[in-house]
């Protein structure tokens, strides 16, 4: 659950007082008992600092969704693909039943060389197995068995 400190910035952010939530933020982890995962978290997004990510994980024993989630985007976003994997595949472990991190874990397995295409099936099937309307999930997952020289006939 977010905290107090956590609420504020975020409400603030939502008037469009990003440098107030920023401060607000900093001067709240300033204080070991306020500094709290999630509040590292806010502190990540309003700066874009993958450190916060790293320091919620830490007072999180290494488990944290939001930050093992935008870790992952940011290896995303970096071309990182299997640092990505990585840190989805513990945000899954936290949250199994999240379609759309199964569908960007199966995407990370897709983009590195050589593609994973038999791993990308796996999760691109959790994808469906959860959503099951999801039409880009059951086009990818398609490809992806299309690719698998023994698996060609089930796409």
């Amino acid at each position: 659950e977010a905290g107090a400190e956590e609420e504020a910035a975020i409400a603030l952010l939502s008037l469009g007082e990003k440098a107030k939530a920023e401060d607000m933020v900093t001067s709240a982890l300033a204080d070991p008992a306020s500094a709290t995962p999630g509040l590292h978290c806010v502190h990540g997004d309003l700066t874009g600092d993958e450190g916060s990510y790293h320091k919620a994980l830490a007072l999180a024993g290494g488990r944290h969704f939001r930050a093992a989630l935008a870790l992952g985007a940011a290896a995303t976003k970096r071309g990182a693909w299997p640092e990505a994997e990585s840190h989805l595949a513990m945000a899954l472990s936290l949250q199994p039943q999240s379609a759309q991190v199964w569908f960007s874990l199966a995407m990370c397995r897709l983009q590195q060389k050589p593609p994973r295409h038999a791993q990308a099936a796996e999760a691109l099937r959790r994808v469906v197995t959860i959503e099951p309307d999801e039409h880009q999930g059951w086009a990818l997952l398609g490809s992806a068995l299309a690719a698998l020289p023994d698996r060609a006939s089930e796409a």
